[in-house]
């Protein structure tokens, strides 16, 4: 070596041994060797610490196809340690022997160099491996997940009944179980055990793990997987329809599951009708007929309620008291009405006379011709009174009377009048029949009938008519200066 080389050799030492004593990071990897088989995978971590935040570029010397590392830059915080891993996974062609893997850091910052050297034993051999565990789904409170273990056989024979358990667990506790036998993996042959995790209302968030075992041959290869359940509120909504005579209410009810408090909306939708009868809660927002309420910060294991209803019975009263209003205006109002009514209020006496008036009144717009019609029964004998005299048509029964009563003018009144005389005594009172008008209206004809009346006087009152007229008659029959 010439003196000109040699200075060059020392002041490149001498910068590299000085910018390593400045530096402000180091590196610790294993010292002693690892053995990997071929067909398999080794993964070998090298910690990284440091005094001052940097960020370190890592990259392999002499790099092999078999060798890699899972990053290239490391961000290095002080008082933290940080680590890149080196897979190593030999090929079946890969050479048997001791491998020198050497890993140059740079420090961004400073330009610092360090190197790290990992001895790596590559030896023959075969091995049923743990490919890949995969998790995917619904990765939240009362969610699920698919739990998948991927096998491969590098062995150059057929391997049965491969076992298989992976245990699920979460930050605190095992939540399943993947239990499922292979039958059989033949020589280069992949295979997959496979299973559903269902997990609970407010599953805990945070980083699960699932940890697989795979036994086969008195050999057992373990490998893990981490995946995270997300923090989240999950709201379950659920509907109660309730009807009423005329409409519908309605009761939502909003629970928590998740295991983050959470805001929720509700947005129903309404014809132009049902938002003029709307009642119940009251939306936050209301855009045309669009209603929406916001439920703010529902707790985990919380529930909401909203109630609302669309209630269409006031109408429908409305119309019922109009369809009344009308039929008592059209057929008790604006008609021909009739009354029948007893002059007289008396005890029921043989040879008694009463006077029985038949009264009608025109309430209709137009002139009309009514036939009025009576019966008295035959313990009565009838006389005519002053008056319009009736029709009689006699029967075993009664007296049968009618009065043919010619135009009748709006709002005109009449009364027509006969007497009966009751052939033996009656204690208490008797009801009459009613009386009926038939007119014609609108091309129909129509008949109206009155209400029913009682002749006489009922036993009590009777009592103190019978009183009053003896008190009478002894007050009249009194002698001079006698008090009785």
């Amino acid at each position: 070596m010439t003196t000109l080389a040699k200075s060059i050799f020392v002041a490149v030492f001498a910068l590299f041994l000085f910018s390593s004593m400045a530096s402000a990071y180091t590196i610790s990897a294993p010292t002693q060797t690892i053995t990997v088989p071929t067909l398999s995978t080794k993964i070998i971590d090298i910690a990284i610490s440091g005094s001052e935040p940097e960020t370190i570029n890592a990259n392999i010397l002499d790099q092999n196809p078999w060798v890699s590392l899972d990053q290239n830059q490391i961000s290095v915080t002080p008082g933290k340690i940080s680590k890149v891993s080196l897979y190593v996974s030999p090929f079946v062609d890969t050479s048997v022997g001791l491998y020198k893997i050497t890993i140059i850091f740079e420090s961004a910052t400073t330009g610092v160099l360090k190197k790290a050297d990992v001895y790596v034993l590559v030896e023959k051999g075969g091995v049923v491996s743990i490919e890949k565990i995969l998790v995917i789904g619904n990765l939240q409170p009362l969610g699920s997940a698919k739990v998948d273990v991927y096998l491969k056989n590098y062995m150059k024979t057929t391997i049965q009944n491969i076992d298989v358990v992976a245990n699920v667990m979460s930050p605190s506790e095992n939540i399943g179980v993947l239990h499922q036998v292979v039958p059989r993996l033949d020589p280069g042959e992949e295979g997959k055990a496979e299973a559903v995790i269902l997990f609970d209302k407010f599953a805990q968030a945070g980083t699960y793990t699932v940890d697989a075992t795979v036994k086969y041959m008195n050999t057992t290869i373990t490998e893990k997987q981490p995946f995270a359940v997300e923090q989240v509120a999950v709201i379950k909504k659920s509907l109660e329809s309730t009807p009423l005579l005329f409409g519908l209410r309605k009761t939502i009810k909003m629970t928590n599951v998740g295991n983050k408090a959470g805001d929720y909306s509700v947005t129903e939708y309404f014809s132009s009708a049902d938002t003029v009868f709307f009642y119940g809660d009251e939306p936050a927002t209301k855009s045309g007929s669009t209603y929406t309420w916001n439920f703010k910060n529902i707790v985990p294991g919380e529930t909401r309620f909203l109630q609302y209803s669309v209630d269409y019975t006031p109408v429908f009263l409305l119309i019922i008291v109009i369809i009344i209003a009308a039929w008592v205006y059209f057929t008790r109002i604006k008609t021909v009405r009739i009354r029948k009514y007893i002059l007289q209020k008396k005890e029921i006496e043989e040879g008694e006379e009463f006077t029985v008036a038949v009264e009608i009144k025109n309430s209709t717009r137009h002139t009309t011709n009514t036939e009025i019609n009576d019966f008295v029964p035959s313990v009565f004998t009838v006389k005519d009174a002053d008056g319009p005299k009736a029709l009689k048509k006699k029967s075993s029964i009664g007296m049968e009377l009618t009065w043919h009563v010619k135009d009748l003018n709006p709002r005109e009144e009449r009364v027509l009048t006969y007497k009966i005389t009751p052939i033996f005594g009656i204690h208490g009172t008797v009801r009459l029949p009613r009386a009926s008008a038939i007119f014609e209206s609108n091309g129909k004809k129509i008949e109206r009938k009155s209400i029913a009346h009682s002749i006489g006087l009922p036993e009590k009152r009777a009592e103190d008519w019978q009183n009053a007229f003896k008190l009478k008659k002894k007050k009249k029959d009194k002698k001079p200066g006698s008090i009785f």
